[in-house]
């Protein structure tokens, strides 16, 4: 991506170079509350030319030149679309899991399961238990335990219940 704006760039335009406009990049993240880093703040004033500077973007430019701006600590909150997400893929794994489960007590009769892993702590309890320890494994980012997964699947399905 070039900035054809650049004083450094050359004229010919080719069918390849995007235009970037900088300074409404940068008054969109002004709009979301984000961090406008200096990088991004000199492009924008740059490739601006004779165009005043918004006043938006000029009282958060003053802002940062005293130091009052400043790229916020730690870790930055999970995009609440990722966290719906996951939760559906978590709940469809342990759907598909627990029908899984449910079909082979049937057809067997019981769940003591292979020979290997019949007395390990993952195979004990009912289907649906084992199919949260499954998800649960699977998903050990932000599944603390099989019993999380089960709150987490269950308060989803009940916000898309209470909303029909």
């Amino acid at each position: 991506m070039t900035d054809i704006h650049h004083p450094n760039h050359n004229s010919k335009k080719t069918k390849y170079d995007i235009e970037v406009l900088w300074m409404n990049h940068a008054q969109e993240m002004l709009k979301r509350s984000e961090y406008v880093d200096g990088e991004l703040l000199a492009k924008a004033i740059r490739c601006n030319g004779n165009q005043p500077i918004p006043s938006d973007v000029l009282e958060y430019l003053c802002r940062f030149l005293e130091g009052k701006e400043a790229l916020t600590k730690g870790r930055k909150p999970v995009p609440r679309y990722h966290v719906n997400q996951m939760l559906m893929i978590m709940g469809g794994i342990y759907d598909k899991n627990l029908r899984w489960l449910k079909a082979r007590r049937k057809k067997y009769g019981h769940l003591e399961g292979w020979s290997s892993i019949r007395k390990s702590n993952f195979w004990q309890g009912p289907p649906n238990e084992i199919a949260a320890r499954m998800v649960a494994r699977k998903f050990s980012y932000g599944a603390e335990s099989w019993r999380s997964v089960q709150n987490r699947i269950s308060s989803r399905r009940k916000a898309l219940h209470c909303c029909e």
